[in-house]
């Protein structure tokens, strides 16, 4: 008998945005696979004792519900950022 291959899909649980298309994700692996695979959707920061920095991006997620206009600013700025920054990582990594 063959083993089943262990799929773990990693997600942050915030919002449904990160859950729905894990459990898509992890039906479609299924319906395809079947007994095959063992799948699993993990809420990776909370599965990992992280529970400070759960509990603080649960928060930021809470917060940028009623405050769209801060979350649109706070993109637009990384997307800005982005290119500058990533020259200057690339830069300092060995």
């Amino acid at each position: 008998m063959e083993k089943k291959k262990h799929i773990l899909i990693g997600m942050i649980e915030v919002g449904y945005g990160h859950r729905g298309p894990a459990l898509v994700l992890q039906n479609a692996l299924i319906d395809r696979y079947g007994p095959q695979v063992l799948v699993d959707v993990l809420d990776m920061v909370h599965a990992v004792g992280a529970l400070d920095d759960d509990r603080r991006i649960k928060g930021a997620w809470d917060f940028s519900i009623p405050h769209p206009v801060v979350v649109r600013l706070s993109y637009r700025a990384m997307e800005t950022l982005y290119p500058a920054v990533s020259v200057v990582l690339r830069c300092a990594m060995p």
